[in-house]
């Protein structure tokens, strides 16, 4: 007998509440929705990117940019990491000036 871990539907939800979650910065409910999307799919780029949204807004650039990386290598056409990448690595970027893509718009 097959399990499924999950389906796509609760994959997006945890993505949704964890992105409300950072938006309100409540890290720790984010933190743990991401966990959970993570046993869903730890290859999507939404979960590193939102990991990396996670560290910088915690004030840890070079976490964030290690996340921002590995969301990039799983899905280089995903738009919302390239945008983070390019703001968080630019040399007139400072952490917190410049609201982070989370996704969740298209």
């Amino acid at each position: 007998m097959l399990f499924e871990f999950g389906s796509k539907s609760s994959f997006k939800n945890y993505i949704n509440k964890a992105i409300r979650s950072l938006q309100t910065k409540d890290y720790t409910t984010a933190q743990e929705q991401i966990k959970h999307a993570i046993l869903e799919n730890y290859n999507a780029p939404e979960v590193h990117n939102l990991l990396g949204i996670l560290a910088e807004l915690t004030g840890d650039a070079s976490m964030a940019c290690k996340h921002y990386r590995a969301a990039y290598a799983l899905d280089p056409t995903y738009k919302p990491v390239s945008r983070n990448l390019e703001r968080i690595t630019s040399m007139y970027s400072r952490i917190g000036n410049e609201n982070p893509d989370f996704g969740d718009k298209p």
